[in-house]
């Protein structure tokens, strides 16, 4: 049986506005990293 180990990480949302449009970004970044990765993004019009 193998075990799996989560490390701690840093989930952050960004978000923008601009020229009609609006959009949310997620990271992750591990703890004892030195690089965040994507991990999605939502881009839509403003109404």
């Amino acid at each position: 049986m193998r075990s799996s180990r989560i490390l701690p990480s840093l989930l952050a949302a960004l978000g923008f506005a601009g020229c009609g449009q609006r959009g949310t970004y997620v990271v992750i970044c591990p703890e004892n990293g030195s690089s965040c990765f994507p991990a999605g993004s939502r881009v839509g019009l403003l109404r």
